[in-house]
């Protein structure tokens, strides 16, 4: 019964499009869904840094004000089902940062993607999820996940799956009050 189990959980993770966090990072056990967090709750500032897939450094240092990280990778189809909802935030809210965080793909699969889905924002490519499992506090079991940081950097809000245009407006409306 336990082989039958894991069988189960293992093929709902790949017809689903997402992966198991396997950078060694915390694990979440609430599963998915989107987290608010209010400013007394929020840690310290989070920095990724990396590299794009053409080798250009990138970092969130680099953003000003509110940002919004999507990390994704070609092969997950909730990523691809999502990608033009973060487009059409990301040109509605021209005042906030994002920054695509590609997860667990190779650099051809990641810039055909790019190529076959144009974006407004940079990505950082992480094909050993080294980046997303350098942060200990974040508690991420796939992708895609989306992080939202407020204007100190911190983050305040976590969702995961796929993102919803009117849940994402309403979090950022809500930072930019701030």
């Amino acid at each position: 019964m336990r082989k039958f189990s894991g069988l189960v959980v293992a093929l709902v993770f790949l017809t689903s499009g997402c992966s198991l966090n396997l950078s060694g990072g915390p694990r979440n056990s609430t599963g998915a869904g989107t987290i608010r967090f209010a400013p007394t709750q929020r840690k310290l500032p989070l920095i990724l840094r990396g590299t794009s897939v053409a080798g250009l450094p990138l970092s969130t240092s680099q953003l000003n004000g509110v940002v919004v990280i999507n990390a994704w990778a070609s092969w997950c189809q909730t990523c691809v089902a999502e990608w033009s909802t973060l487009q059409e935030v990301a040109a509605s809210h021209p005042h906030i940062k994002f920054l695509g965080l590609n997860e667990s793909d190779t650099k051809v699969s990641a810039l055909k993607f790019l190529h076959d889905h144009p974006t407004r924002y940079g990505n950082i490519f992480d094909p050993h999820n080294a980046v997303l499992g350098s942060v200990p506090s974040l508690q991420s079991l796939a992708i895609p996940t989306t992080l939202v940081l407020d204007k100190q950097h911190r983050i305040a809000a976590r969702i995961m799956g796929q993102v919803k245009a009117d849940s994402l407006n309403s979090i950022l409306d809500d930072l930019s009050a701030e």
